[in-house]
């Protein structure tokens, strides 16, 4: 199983344009049209795990790598994107760049440029959606039908967004809203850090030995949850940080503990 993290320098409601890097597509990517899944319908959702996190009003408490209890109050992240990988070689346009194409290349703690292909794929969801970090949950986010084709992979990102609800307060919004109050150790005074990111971050995960095949679902479907645990995601950020370093460590362990699962029924013809 093949996964790649980013942190993705565009903080913008869409992907911002910049010029790419130099060479985005691995030489070997043409192999991959005789690999992957052959699907026409996908529903993507959204949930999020704990395993020791405890509720606490307007949020969670979590025990972190050094001993200290963290409150993790008001806390949201926004899912931006979400979208199957085709097996075919992508075509890279030489001026426009975007959050989704180039995930495969990058791995964190790696700042990336971004590119994307000319145009989104038929089983792209482009519907933000901004959650509030607090009891377990899951959910669907969307459902798309669409042409017969082959995938290799799922690419995620969450990014900075306006919604329905938001409109006009983009200022105000982030991709990673967190407000933390520690609990030192040794009894001394707590202490208030914020986290307020607006760097995109995404995830990327290859189908090649990670699919799993379950019979309740649709032949030619497939299952893609988004799974954030949340006790885990800032058990090992550096509270000692500060300012943007602070908040790329808060992403960057989001990213992190972000788990993509993949199901689907008995494949289809291709």
């Amino acid at each position: 199983m093949v996964i790649a993290l980013a942190l993705l320098a565009a903080p913008a409601c869409c992907a911002r344009r910049v010029r790419p890097a130099a060479t985005h597509v691995a030489s070997t990517e043409g192999s991959r049209v005789d690999r992957g899944v052959s699907l026409d319908h996908v529903t993507y959702e959204l949930a999020w795990t704990t395993s020791r996190a405890t509720s606490i009003p307007h949020g969670f408490s979590f025990v972190a790598k050094t001993g200290e209890r963290i409150d993790v109050t008001h806390a949201t992240v926004t899912s931006f994107e979400v979208a199957l990988e085709p097996c075919r070689a992508p075509v890279v346009s030489p001026t426009r760049t975007g959050t989704m194409g180039v995930l495969r290349t990058l791995v964190l703690p790696s700042v990336a440029h971004a590119g994307h292909t000319d145009r989104r794929d038929h089983s792209a969801l482009r519907e933000p959606r901004i959650e509030a970090l607090g009891r377990p949950s899951q959910s669907v986010w969307g459902e798309l039908s669409f042409a017969r084709s082959r995938y290799c992979g799922v690419q995620y990102v969450a990014a900075r967004a306006t919604t329905p609800e938001t409109a006009g307060r983009f200022d105000e919004l982030a991709t990673l809203h967190a407000e933390f109050t520690i609990h030192p150790v040794d009894g001394s005074a707590t202490r208030s850090k914020v986290a307020h990111a607006v760097f995109a971050a995404g995830k990327r995960l290859d189908f090649d030995a990670s699919v799993e095949t379950d019979p309740s679902v649709a032949p030619g479907s497939s299952v893609v949850r988004i799974e954030r645990d949340l006790d885990a995601a800032f058990r090992d950020v550096d509270f000692t940080l500060s300012g943007r370093e602070f908040e790329r460590a808060c992403l960057r362990g989001l990213a992190e503990t972000t788990r993509i699962r993949v199901r689907i029924g008995r494949p289809g013809a291709p």
